[in-house]
């Protein structure tokens, strides 16, 4: 009888461990499916990150700090992109006495940027410019041009209203 407490004992004790290991694994998804729903991609968190608009973090050899769009920048036409390249000099004199339009970095930008099909404008900002600088001065920027407005510019000049009265 002793022997089939023990044996009873030792099924009971092996159900019991098995149950709590699939608790364990159970547990262990549901914290990795939550974990993972609530945590929102780092991409995500930075509206001009080029991973969210699937372009490399360097262009043509220079680091691409931004992604400019309607989305996160006020006044911009709906589908235009411009690209906030960092300047590769140490610092912005030498960067504007070695900088030439002409130069093969700009066919380099260009064959990189044909690579991803995008139709872009170019900006240079200096080598000291971060994205904590840049995220700062265009949130100035969208609250003052919501204040403000945007300004256009080109098309006809507005013709002045005459009620025929010398």
């Amino acid at each position: 009888m002793r022997n089939a407490v023990i044996v009873l004992w030792q099924s009971h004790r092996k159900l019991m461990l098995a149950g709590i290991l699939c608790l364990v694994v159970v547990l262990a998804m549901v914290a990795g499916y939550i974990l993972t729903r609530q945590a929102a991609p780092a991409s995500t968190l930075n509206p001009y990150d080029p991973a969210r608009f699937g372009l490399p973090g360097y262009i043509g050899g220079y680091k691409l700090l931004a992604v400019f769009t309607s989305d996160n920048l006020a006044c911009m036409s709906k589908g235009e992109i411009r690209l906030a390249l960092q300047a590769t000099a140490p610092d912005v004199e030498a960067f504007l006495a070695t900088s030439n339009p002409r130069s093969s970095n700009l066919a380099a930008i260009q064959k990189d940027l044909e690579q991803h099909s995008k139709n872009v404008e170019i900006e240079i900002v200096g080598p000291g410019v971060t994205i904590e600088t840049i995220i700062s001065e265009n949130a100035k920027w969208n609250e003052d041009m919501k204040k403000n407005g945007c300004e256009q510019t080109g098309g006809p000049a507005p013709t002045p209203q005459t009620t025929g009265v010398p």
